[in-house]
């Protein structure tokens, strides 16, 4: 399994999605190279959306399977007040909210409901060690 991270932030609030995503995804890849998952052919595409209130209709959430390719597109809108104002430890934990929005989807894929807990357990330990660093 593969894991891939971008955002679409408003300029106010960019630099701490960027700061998390950095945080974040080697954390993430690491995990998933070492558990049960390593040799899944799946890629997940997270792209989170962080605007404003006034522009979330502009920038809708949009997460999507591509079943032939084995990609999960996750592109959720996460609250934008809390990556211009919130603490470091808020907006892990909005982050990675955002990828288990979708962690659902896995089983289109074929992984069982077990198998989605299992991969939301292993977010939790990536923000654990995100916040440790």
């Amino acid at each position: 399994m593969e894991f891939w991270a971008s955002s679409e932030g408003y300029q106010s609030a960019s630099d701490a999605i960027e700061k998390v995503r950095r945080s974040i995804e080697p954390i993430l890849q690491q995990i998933l190279d070492k558990s049960r998952f390593s040799d899944e052919k799946l890629l997940i595409r997270y792209v989170p959306i962080v605007m404003p209130f006034d522009l979330l209709d502009r920038y809708p959430a949009r997460s999507k399977l591509r079943i032939k390719q084995r990609i999960l597109d996750c592109a959720p809108q996460l609250n934008y007040d809390v990556f211009n104002n919130g603490s470091f430890t808020e907006q892990v934990e909005v982050y990675l909210d955002g990828i288990r929005t979708a962690s659902y989807l896995l089983q289109k894929f074929g992984f069982s409901a077990a198998d989605v807990t299992d991969f939301e357990m292993l977010l939790v330990k990536a923000g654990e060690l995100a916040l440790a660093n």
